[in-house]
């Protein structure tokens, strides 16, 4: 469903948005999930590339945000996660630069490779206590991050390479004991 206003309404009865199924449509600028959602599943490159796109918020059932889900909607400013959120994928928010915070979930444990990287306006980010995986390159070209807030959760184990590289206004961090790999 398609309206005038450039928003889409996905019906309560879709389970499911396949891999690149809105990849590209620029002109859309709200994505809506009629009540009460049945998503459980949204594909790598689902809304890549919709450079239109100002909020999402990511339904209940979701688990895990897929590869490039995001990469490239470049007015995103406004993303919700789910409490449920698990793990965001490989470049699933790179080249957001329109999205200035993110709340993580407490149930979050895995930010994979490249996932905020060159989200240029994000300013402060706020790691869950159950964070245990940052991988490689996954805040770089932040160049806006000036905080992590509070220190880096006790449990993180990885700290992937160049995962703050050029965020040039980062001035402070510490990490727990159970870091294994920096």
């Amino acid at each position: 469903v398609h309206d005038k206003n450039h928003s889409i309404t996905i019906p309560k009865e879709v389970t499911e948005i396949g891999d690149g199924a809105f990849r590209g449509c620029d002109k859309i600028k709200e994505v809506k999930f009629e009540k009460p959602d049945k998503i459980k599943s949204i594909g790598e490159s689902a809304f890549s590339g919709c450079k239109a796109l100002e909020e999402f918020t990511v339904p209940k059932n979701i688990y895990l945000l897929q590869g490039n889900t995001f990469n490239g909607c470049t007015k995103l400013k406004k993303v919700k996660l789910n409490g449920r959120l698990q793990s965001i994928g490989e470049s699933c928010f790179a080249g957001c630069k329109s999205l200035k915070k993110i709340k993580f979930p407490d149930n979050l444990e895995y930010i994979l490779d490249n996932a905020f990287s060159n989200c240029e306006k994000l300013g402060t980010i706020k790691f869950p206590d159950g964070l245990l995986y940052i991988g490689d390159s996954a805040f770089s070209g932040c160049t806006n991050l000036q905080t992590a807030k509070k220190n880096m959760p006790v449990c993180l184990i990885r700290l992937g390479n160049s995962a703050f590289q050029n965020c040039t206004k980062l001035k402070e961090m510490r990490f727990g004991v159970n870091l294994s790999t920096l």
